[in-house]
Order: C-alpha cells, then structure tokens, then sequence
C-alpha cells in the first residue's frame, strides 16, 4: 500500500505522458537539433584550442633553435603571423569556407559572405554563424 501511494494513480502518471508517437517523435527530433548544434559547437572550440597550442608550440621550438638575442623577435613574428591569419580568415576564409557555393559551373567553395557579412543574420534553425567564426 505505501509502495503504491509513493508510485501515485495511474491517471496521474497518464496525464504527464504524451498522448501521441508522432508527439515524441518531435520532440526527439528537437533534443537531436539541440543536441547537434551544442556538438559542433564544443567540436570548433576544442580544434580552435588545439590550432592555439599549434602555434605556441611553434613559437617555442623555434625560439629554442634561435639564439637568446633573436628569441624576442621570434615571438613578435609568430604573434603577427597569428593576428594575420585571422584577419585574412575575417575577411576571405569565411566567405571561401561557409559562403554560398555559385550554382553556375560546379564551384567547390563559397562565393559569398566576405567580411563577415551574414554574422547578424539567424539561419533557418534560429542560431547565429558566430560559432562558425573560429
């Protein structure tokens, strides 16, 4: 009798469940999209974060086979080979990589959205292109 006074009435338990297959079914589908978006976002910042440690680990090993007094400038390169690399992809790289392909003659990459010029807009499931930035 406790067990079933813990468990509640049935008609409680069936008014908490969905009514219909196809009502699961879409909401299974959302989770998914959910899901999905939530993925490729931790996908792009964790390569993004392993691009960043590339980059140092460069810098170190080739400011251990420089002399002391060139070390300094070693760094400052690779700083501004950095800051050049995601200017260039700002400006061409999104646009080269995300852009809408040109539907004339078979193109393989994007012929749109240069400069950052769709960041602002949503895409049809309501995200933003942010993340696609990295």
């Amino acid at each position: 009798a406790v067990r079933r006074a813990q468990q509640g009435s049935p008609g409680a338990m069936a008014a908490t469940v969905p009514a219909t297959v196809a009502e699961l079914a879409e909401q299974l589908a959302q989770m998914k999209t959910d899901y999905d978006e939530a993925l490729d976002t931790c996908w792009i910042l964790i390569c993004a974060a392993l691009v960043f440690f590339m980059h140092a680990g460069f810098t170190m090993l080739e400011a251990g086979c420089v002399q002391m007094k060139n070390t300094q400038n070693i760094l400052c390169k690779n700083c501004l080979v950095v800051v050049i690399a995601t200017i260039c992809w700002y400006l061409v790289g999104y646009g080269l990589a995300y852009g809408e392909p040109n539907t004339e003659g078979g193109s393989f990459c994007g012929t749109s959205h240069f400069a950052g010029g769709v960041f602002l807009e949503e895409q049809a499931s309501g995200m933003n292109r942010w993340r696609d930035w990295f």
